[in-house]
């Protein structure tokens, strides 16, 4: 194996000591001071958010440690003067007393040193024992496989356009991607630039953002400059689709469109990095679809960026994609995966059966055209980004999660599912997505479901295409959505002998040791007087919190049915979240021995009909859910 050739970063530290005498100085010392002190006696305490800050250099006070000792004195004061106030926002919704002690719900102050009273503090967060992802809650759960357990019953039924367990509200400046993650009292997410005029449709920056999870109310927000363009309101991928990531001290937010900052708790940058994303290659164009999620590993940070056309790595082709793991204290580089990634895929970390950690990786086929080859799979040691095996695999359009467990990994091509064994990578067998299936479909005339096994759906030509970033396997079980042929074109094509995409409407079970294949179509609204509507198409909105349509691309006021990338589903405990564009969220029981009418749980909506959009996962923490959508950042609590 040829030796690997790592050009290291040098990234520049910005160094938080007390050497200088800035009035920034001086100022964050009193804040953190003022918090430590508050909160001396208290480690499950919230300190104010808002602290208000004595003139600099009065009275010779003038340096880091002078403010953080004159904030602890004053904090002190002013905890024994009153009683804990939380920051608040007059549009947040008191419904949650500040007393509460939940799950997440309190992070702690500012420890000090042993060198002396109150010198060179630094930020420590009190231990979540329920966090799945270092001291950070995610959607992606323990060892990123999109699913965790927790001992509260987590959150199933809510209507936003009928205020059902909705605790807060707030609105957000811009559309978004990102999922959201929770460290202590803290949500981080991101969002687009915001934009205040009616042309702007495409950009390249993002703002990081923080909120009090407890309140709505934002703490902080930074923004991150990009260099490569894309939509704003997009069907697809957009500069803010990755997810921020936490070890609790600090957290790392990903703009696709060229940079990497890491941020402390308090919104202050520690370090960035920035590369140049592919747009075009020769004459071909690449639509703006990177659909990869940052991993953080230990003190590995793992994304993916293009090898840089000049002075690529030898044994590295330019322009093609890879892992690249990241020192997260320093963000130099420490390794890069001798395998190739195809930018529009997720790649997922799980870990194999002899207790190795590994990301699987995808080469994916496109119309597109995107340039890594051999198509298929490869598990990368996460340690040092070796290949631990590669298998070529058929391929178009794989845009898919590349999910596996310590049994299985699933490649999907042509309508079927191509098992293999995750330890090496060989092939155990194909299931066929249409042929001996169980079809659970809603009869209108009859108000009821009919049940039908054994069908064969070649017969009715129906073609099945699992919907792009839909698929989940917990276990043997192995879970999808089915496109749609747009209402448009439906009876054209059935008039012209031409297949449809289907079966309609439905959420796929397939058990990957059995082979059963059950589909169970589900309704795709609810109505003003809580009946189910059922295949009609319920559009996505796309005009930001300030009423500015963004969208450009036709595509982006579809529903999720459709050709899009939805957010990715994951589960808590025996429960299956499933996001859509439009931004209805279904709830299955994924413990259900039939797929049938009865595992579906809940059809939840983020507003009125027609107006709402999503293409983020939720956070499912304990007895609550924090989502959102283009206009609004929500926190769900089922009474």
């Amino acid at each position: 194996m040829k030796k690997l050739i790592l050009l290291l970063l040098i990234v520049p530290m910005i160094s938080f000591g007390q050497q200088n005498t800035t009035e920034s100085d001086f100022r964050n010392g009193y804040i953190k001071g003022f918090k430590k002190g508050y909160c001396i006696d208290d480690s499950f305490c919230n300190p104010p958010f808002s602290i208000e800050v004595p003139l600099w250099g009065k009275m010779g006070f003038n340096t880091y440690s002078d403010g953080y000792n004159k904030g602890v004195i004053a904090g002190k004061a002013k905890k024994e003067s009153t009683s804990i106030i939380r920051g608040g926002n007059s549009s947040i919704s008191d419904k949650e007393s500040s007393s509460s002690k939940g799950a997440y719900e309190n992070a702690g102050a500012a420890n000090t040193s042993s060198g002396g009273a109150y010198e060179n503090p630094t930020t420590v967060i009190q231990p979540n024992v329920d966090a799945q992802v270092g001291q950070a809650a995610t959607a992606a759960g323990e060892n990123y496989k999109w699913w965790s357990e927790q001992k509260e019953k987590e959150v199933t039924k809510w209507s936003v356009r009928r205020d059902e367990n909705i605790l807060w509200k707030v609105p957000l400046e811009e559309t978004g991607q990102s999922g959201i993650i929770r460290v202590g009292d803290l949500l981080f997410l991101s969002i687009m630039r915001p934009v205040y005029d009616t042309i702007t449709k495409r950009g390249t920056d993002i703002l990081a953002l923080c909120y009090n999870a407890i309140t709505g109310e934002k703490v902080w927000q930074k923004e991150i400059t990009g260099v490569t363009e894309s939509l704003y309101m997009y069907g697809f991928s957009n500069s803010s689709s990755p997810t921020p990531v936490s070890d609790g001290k600090k957290v790392w937010f990903i703009n696709a469109s060229g940079k990497i900052v890491c941020f402390d708790l308090d919104g202050n940058i520690i370090w960035e990095r920035s590369w140049t994303p592919i747009s075009k290659l020769g004459d071909i164009v690449f639509p703006f679809n990177k659909q990869y999620e940052p991993i953080l590993h230990k003190n590995i940070l793992i994304n993916v960026e293009p090898e840089p056309t000049e002075d690529a790595n030898e044994g590295y082709n330019p322009n093609w994609h890879y892992l690249v793991g990241l020192d997260k204290d320093t963000g130099e580089v420490l390794w890069k995966s001798n395998a190739a990634v195809s930018h529009y895929s997720t790649p997922i970390m799980g870990k194999t059966k002899d207790g190795n950690y590994g990301v699987m990786v995808a080469r994916i086929g496109s119309a597109h055209q995107v340039p890594e080859k051999p198509y298929g799979y490869s598990l990368v040691n996460i340690e040092n980004g070796f290949t631990i095996w590669d298998s070529e695999l058929p391929a178009k359009d794989f845009f898919y999660n590349s999910t596996w467990n310590e049994d299985y990994t699933v490649w999907i091509y042509e309508g079927k599912l191509y098992v293999l064994d995750s330890n090496t990578g060989e092939r155990i067998k194909e299931i066929s997505l249409s042929e001996n299936v169980t079809l659970s479909e809603y009869d209108e005339d009859k108000k009821k479901y009919i049940k039908q096994v054994k069908v064969d759906l070649n017969d009715q030509n129906i073609q099945v295409i699992p919907n792009f970033y839909s698929n989940f396997m917990k276990g043997e079980f192995y879970y999808f959505l089915t496109i749609q042929t747009h209402p448009d074109n439906f009876q054209g094509r059935l008039a012209n002998g031409q297949s449809v995409k289907g079966p309609f409407y439905s959420v796929a079970r397939v058990n990957l040791n059995s082979n059963l294949v059950e589909y169970l179509e589900v309704p795709v609204d609810i109505d003003n007087n809580s009946n189910p509507i059922w295949r009609k198409l319920i559009p996505s909105g796309t005009k930001n919190s300030r009423g500015i349509d963004v969208a450009e691309d036709r595509r982006g006021k579809l529903n999720g049915w459709f050709r899009c990338f939805n957010a990715n589903p994951f589960a808590v405990n025996f429960t299956l979240y499933f996001t859509l564009e439009n931004g209805m969220t279904y709830t299955f029981d994924i413990s259900a021995s039939d797929w049938d009418e009865n595992a579906l749980i809940s059809l939840n909506d983020m507003g009125v009909s027609g107006t709402s959009r999503t293409l983020s996962h939720p956070l499912v923490i304990g007895n609550k859910i924090y989502h959102r959508t283009a206009q609004a950042l929500f926190c769900i609590k089922e009474d």
